[in-house]
Order: structure tokens, then C-alpha cells, then sequence
């Protein structure tokens, strides 16, 4: 069964300005040339390549040079947001900012909804990027509409009303959905930060993405739905009329790994107002990534 994986980071990048609990609305341009992945710092001959034999090699970054790297970033995504607030802030709004995305399991969101799409370039040295079951997906599986192909990842979310996941009646199995609103009160939250591929770096987004953040990297931002509700385990998820799953290993599920960058890796997670046991039962954050996905409704 799954072991305790979760690895902490302490960063200015996860709760300070870009993490406030009111709706923020973030867009980001395509990586260029002239913004550039910006830990990426090659000397001559130092270029990544993949082993001929033998176990894969992944280096951290260090600690001095990771709070650097995040102070950075945190700059970086502060004058991005503020460039880009006035032509994101309308589908941020749709349920009056308690927007949250979850996953289609089909790859189509409701008219009413937006389709959010992150991909997410993976590491390309020796990737090991995929599913638990990488040929065939039995009864037992549920991928919904995230894909892998070579050694990257498409994750895709329907953009719906964080309001009805706040449920006073029943409790909800551990899980999560996508940030990309206001938190209501006594919903914990999860930031992860992906370092992606460094070399040719192709990460892209589409949709509104609210608080959440794509340049070379990604940093996603899930609210957890295992605080609520006092008539024990296990409230049913609500209706919206489509087939959807979210972050979650209850019933079918996915177990989809993530291999991020393997060369001075600046990975990150952290969390507020969520019990450590529960994250573990859809999120392990380490050099790489485990996400585990659940189906909600047929």
C-alpha cells in the first residue's frame, strides 16, 4: 500500500502575496527566449544526457540557492499577475469566485463550464513519466481525460462551483479539486510546485488558470474537500451533470507518476488546514511527483 511520502518545503513562494486566500487571477505568456527557464544555468559541457545503464541519476538544488530560486519565482509570478489581471478576471468570476476545476472524464467540459488544460513537459532524460499500468486500463483504473504521451503529461479540468463540494451533512473521503478561486471557510489547501524539463523546455496552458502558475514550471494549487461536513464518512460528491473524477484513491482510481527534472531539482510542496495522513491518500511530493486520481460521477 502507499507509504508517507510527503516531503515539505518551506518557501516564499507558496502562502505569501501570490497564495492569498481572496480570488487571484493569474495568466502567463508561452516560455521565450527572453524570459527562459530561470534556474537554467548551463556551463559549457554541462548538458543533460541520458544513461546508457544503469539507475537514473537526480540531484536537488541546494538549500541556499532554492530560496533563492523561489524568491525569484515569487517576483516573477507577482508582475505576471499584475500585467495579466484585467484580461483573466472574468471566468475567475463565474461562480463568484469560488471556482474550482475537476476532472472531465471525458475530454469536453458543459457550455456553462471552461476547460482548463495544463501540459506539463516532463523530465526527457531517461523519463519514467506514466501510469501504475502503462499498457492496458483495466475496470480498476481511472485516468479520465489525462493523458501521457512520450514522457509528458496533459491534465485537464472543468472549470465548476466550489459551493457545492461544501457539504454540512457527510464528511467526504480524502480528496481534492483544482484552486482556482476563493477557499470557503475550513477548506485546506495544497500547493505543489512541478519543476519541469529544463532543456527545450514546451510547457502550455490554455483557459484560465487562476492562482495557479505555468512558465518552464507549474505550480498548481488544490483545495481538499476532507474537512467538511459532521455525519461521518462518506458524503456523496455533488451532481454536475457530466462524468468527473478529482485528486483522490477511493473506489477507481489512477496512479499516475511524474517525472520531474532530474538535474538540481527545486521541487516543493506545502499545505495549510490539511491533515499530512490525508494529502497521502492523492499526493506524493518528492524529487518526483505521485498524483493519484478518482472517479466522483459516472
Amino acid at each position: 500500500m502507499k507509504k508517507n511520502h510527503v516531503i515539505v518545503f518551506v518557501s516564499s513562494l507558496m502562502f505569501c502575496a501570490c497564495a492569498e486566500d481572496s480570488m487571484n487571477t493569474t495568466g502567463t505568456s508561452a516560455l521565450t527566449a527572453e524570459v527562459g527557464k530561470i534556474e537554467t544555468r548551463y556551463s559549457q559541457g554541462d548538458v543533460e544526457k541520458k544513461p546508457t545503464n544503469g539507475p537514473k541519476i537526480e540531484t536537488l538544488m541546494g538549500k541556499d540557492e532554492l530560496e533563492k530560486f523561489y524568491s525569484k519565482l515569487n517576483n516573477r509570478i507577482s508582475a505576471d499577475r499584475g500585467d495579466k489581471r484585467d484580461k483573466y478576471q472574468i471566468a475567475s468570476t463565474l461562480f463568484d469566485g469560488y471556482d474550482v476545476g475537476v476532472i472531465p472524464n471525458a475530454n469536453q467540459c458543459p457550455s456553462w463550464s471552461e476547460k482548463i488544460v495544463f501540459n506539463m513537459d516532463c523530465e526527457d532524460s531517461g523519463g519514467i513519466t506514466g501510469w501504475d499500468d502503462n499498457s492496458t486500463v483495466t475496470s480498476d483504473d481511472y485516468r479520465g481525460s489525462w493523458t501521457t504521451h512520450n514522457t509528458d503529461v496533459t491534465m485537464v479540468f472543468c472549470r465548476v462551483d466550489g459551493r457545492f463540494f461544501n457539504n454540512p451533512a457527510g464528511t467526504y473521503k480524502p480528496s481534492a479539486v483544482l484552486k482556482l478561486g476563493t477557499l470557503f471557510t475550513g477548506m485546506g489547501e495544497i500547493v505543489r510546485f512541478f519543476d519541469n524539463e529544463d532543456s527545450s523546455n514546451s510547457n502550455t496552458y490554455s483557459g484560465d488558470i487562476g492562482p495557479n502558475y505555468m512558465d518552464g514550471n507549474t505550480t498548481l494549487r488544490f483545495a481538499s474537500l476532507t474537512s467538511y461536513g459532521s455525519g461521518g464518512c462518506c458524503a456523496p460528491y455533488p451532481d454536475f451533470s457530466f462524468g468527473y473524477g478529482l485528486l483522490g484513491s477511493g473506489g477507481y482510481y489512477g496512479n499516475l507518476l511524474i517525472d520531474d527534472e532530474d538535474r538540481r531539482n527545486a521541487n516543493g510542496l506545502s499545505y495549510r488546514g490539511v491533515n499530512t495522513d490525508h494529502i497521502d491518500n492523492f499526493l506524493y511530493g518528492g524529487g518526483n511527483t505521485r498524483i493519484f486520481i478518482t472517479r466522483a460521477r459516472e
